[in-house]
């Protein structure tokens, strides 16, 4: 009965905050700036990650070529033969 009080306890004061946290934001204070900073920097961390795997998937492409290594994984084929 104890842990049921704690988790509805618990419970309560998220929902509590959740609430104060959104009236915050909407209300255009200091939060609602770092609410805009936080999703610029966002923005480039998503822009630098895509980059980052174009140039490796190319990067991969290169080696593969020049390794003359086949596009198929190592493992199970469809033909039930094992490489």
């Amino acid at each position: 009965m104890k842990k049921l009080f704690w988790v509805a306890l618990g419970v309560g004061i998220g929902v509590l905050a959740a609430r104060q946290l959104s009236k915050a934001r909407t209300s255009g204070g200091p939060l609602a700036l770092a609410d805009a900073g936080l999703d610029r920097v966002s923005g480039w961390v998503e822009t630098a990650g895509a980059a980052f795997k174009d140039g490796m998937a190319t990067r991969e492409a290169e080696l593969r070529a020049a390794l003359g290594i086949d596009e198929a994984p190592r493992g199970r084929h469809a033909d039930g033969t094992v490489r």
